[in-house]
């Protein structure tokens, strides 16, 4: 396929079932041959996990609203037009977004508009965050829910906006941190 043939495309869509899906060692990453999106988790229990994804014309990984227990280990997530991964309005709880590198995406690193509390965090761990234009993690939505995630060993540098940045003037102490690095 051409470019223009991939305007609204996405490399890969998991199912929107209750099964564990795995994506390993896949490569969605060329700077003139890109998709719209690189990967779209529409069910429950996705792991993606040890991939290259980068310069996709909007979001590397978007997470469907609703989505439970989805795992993001070890991936490089790059130079994406948008956000690294985009978490959808209302909840998507018990993820792990673990050992990734996100750089040089044109938002931020991670956007989430999630705006409610489900049984069990995310666990945001050991991440890298480094020179996205926008923030390194977005938290946008209006309302967020006491202990929707946990930021434990992050480094965030070198990005244009904020670290960790919780952007709607409602917010409370809705999430947990420790043990971050924060370099501007």
């Amino acid at each position: 396929n051409s470019n223009a043939t991939k305007t609204l495309s996405q490399a890969i869509v998991t199912a929107s079932v209750a099964d564990v899906i795995l994506i390993q060692n896949i490569k969605i990453s060329h700077s003139t041959n890109n998709f719209a999106w690189g990967i779209a988790i529409l069910g429950d229990g996705t792991v993606i996990k040890d991939n290259d994804i980068g310069y996709c014309a909007f979001d590397g990984i978007t997470i469907q609203s609703g989505i439970q227990g989805f795992s993001i280990i070890n991936n490089f997530i790059h130079n994406n037009t948008q956000s690294g991964i985009e978490i959808q309005a209302t909840t998507a709880y018990g993820g792990l977004i673990a050992f990734n590198i996100f750089y040089a995406n044109g938002a931020d690193g991670i956007n989430s508009a999630q705006n409610g509390s489900g049984a069990i965090p995310n666990f945001i761990i050991g991440n890298t965050f480094d020179s996205n234009t926008g923030d390194g993690y977005e938290w946008s939505a209006a309302t967020i829910a006491q202990a929707s995630a946990l930021f434990l060993n992050n480094i965030f540098s070198n990005n244009t906006g904020y670290g960790l940045n919780f952007s709607n003037a409602s917010h409370t102490s809705a999430y947990l941190s420790a043990q971050n690095i924060i370099v501007d």
